[in-house]
């Protein structure tokens, strides 16, 4: 049986607290207009359903039983500035997590509406027949564009928390979630490999930017 931990903001763990568990944490990566401006991208740009790999094959499908979301590309000055943005801190990332990086994936807008969620996962496959673009990924990135709140806003949502597992190094710990409360500008960056999800929004739209360092 798994056990969470709270869901309410109040009592969930602010992010300088996953750096003590071996994840980064950049706050106000981007600043607010930034994040106005790519929310606005993300409500206007087309958008697509969420896939995931479908294992033992190179294909990736729609299974809404295990993630649902919608995505969109930025434009391109929009998709320049953000990339820009990454690859200035790839080397903070790399002395973080003690490795050598080439790039950065094409960072994608991801909105997650009511009733959304992603089911826990991995960012990574090593097996042979994967799409080469996830077996090379080496950290995962999630920059919030609004706010999480216990209460419903205008530029907020509720639920939709990301929650980690596996980051105490104790059997104990192993079913815990540790949610993360998702804050405008926030960027955080942890190893693909690390199983996480996102709980069901339940008010608002989610807005974040994912892409991953290879």
């Amino acid at each position: 049986m798994q056990v969470y931990l709270s869901q309410s903001v109040e009592a969930m763990p602010y992010s300088d607290f996953f750096t003590q568990l071996g994840l980064f944490v950049a706050k106000d990566f981007f600043d607010a207009e930034l994040c106005a401006r790519l929310r606005d991208e993300s409500r206007s740009a087309p958008r697509t359903a969420g896939t995931v790999l479908k294992a033992g094959s190179a294909n990736h499908v729609t299974d809404e039983t295990i993630k649902r979301r919608s995505e969109a590309e930025p434009s391109a000055p929009t998709l320049a500035v953000v990339k820009e943005r990454l690859l200035a801190l790839m080397p903070k990332i790399e002395r973080h997590f003690d490795i050598e990086l080439a790039g950065c994936q094409t960072p994608r807008l991801v909105c997650y509406s009511e009733g959304d969620f992603y089911q826990p996962h991995i960012d990574i496959s090593t097996l042979a027949d994967a799409p080469q673009e996830v077996k090379e990924r080496q950290v995962s990135i999630v920059i919030f564009l609004n706010d999480e709140d216990d209460e419903p806003g205008a530029d907020s949502y509720c639920g939709g928390g990301l929650t980690f597992y596996g980051l105490v190094d104790d059997p104990l710990w192993g079913s815990f979630g540790l949610p993360l409360i998702g804050e405008r500008g926030l960027l955080i960056a942890f190893r693909p490999d690390v199983l996480h999800e996102v709980k069901p929004v339940t008010h608002g739209e989610r807005y974040t930017v994912t892409s991953w360092f290879f």
